[in-house]
């Protein structure tokens, strides 16, 4: 019996709301307007789900001026202005609630999800690396699996986008001129090193692979060599040279 009253004590019951008359009047108010923000953000709730974002937003602010300690009205908004494609307001808006937030010790699951709303509003923003880094901010605050795959997507649209800025056909023209220098002063690593280059450079250029399936003969490495002729013979079929080699 003494384990059973030792159990108890262990998990108190939480304790019950004090009625409003054991209240001083600030209490009171505040517990009114914190009540009212609330009452606030469900119309405001209602509206969005409308596409009625104008009225939404006044919702919002009204449950922002009810109760400022709250975060969650500040998400809100930033979700009204994502909705409207004002994505630089919205991460305002998300870095805003997140400050609010700490210095009221909001759950760490309301603070991941303004910074997840925030990279989102990055990626549309085109910042993918920022975005990024706000997807693994918000995971340090609260682990989600779908936050986790939206890391894997954008790290994997942000090197296309890394790879399709850095291709230039008069740089990869000049690689594949180093590397022909090295190839032909039997500097073999290096003139793979420049026609790695030429490619990076210039991806569609068949005459590239070809190139580097010579060196990496030189280097003996036939498995990449052959590699590199393939990709060449998937850029041009009728690439006689390729076929040969």
């Amino acid at each position: 019996s003494s384990s059973s009253s030792n159990n108890k004590q262990e998990t108190p019951a939480p304790a019950p709301e004090p009625a409003d008359n054991e209240l001083t009047e600030a209490e009171r108010e505040l517990r009114k307007r914190k009540r009212e923000a609330l009452e606030a953000k469900e119309r405001g709730n209602q509206h969005y789900v409308k596409k009625e974002f104008t009225e939404a937003l006044a919702a919002y602010e009204e449950a922002i001026e009810k109760d400022p300690s709250n975060m969650a009205f500040l998400t809100n908004k930033a979700a009204v202005f994502f909705e409207q494609g004002e994505y630089a307001r919205a991460v305002a808006q998300c870095e805003e609630a997140i400050q609010v937030g700490r210095s009221n010790r909001a759950p760490y699951a309301d603070v991941g999800k303004a910074l997840v709303r925030k990279g989102k509003a990055l990626v549309k923003m085109g910042d993918l690396g920022g975005a990024v880094e706000a997807f693994r901010n918000a995971q340090m605050e609260h682990f989600d699996k779908t936050v986790e795959r939206l890391i894997k997507t954008t790290e994997v649209e942000r090197k296309k986008k890394e790879e399709a800025a850095y291709i230039d056909p008069a740089k990869a023209v000049e690689a594949k001129d180093r590397g022909n220098e090295a190839f032909r002063g039997g500097q073999w690593p290096d003139a793979v090193k420049e026609y790695g280059e030429a490619i990076k450079r210039d991806p569609t250029n068949a005459a590239y692979h070809n190139n580097l399936a010579a060196a990496l003969s030189k280097l003996m490495d036939f498995p990449a060599a052959k590699a590199a002729c393939e990709k060449a013979i998937a850029i041009d079929p009728k690439y006689v040279k390729a076929w040969a080699k």
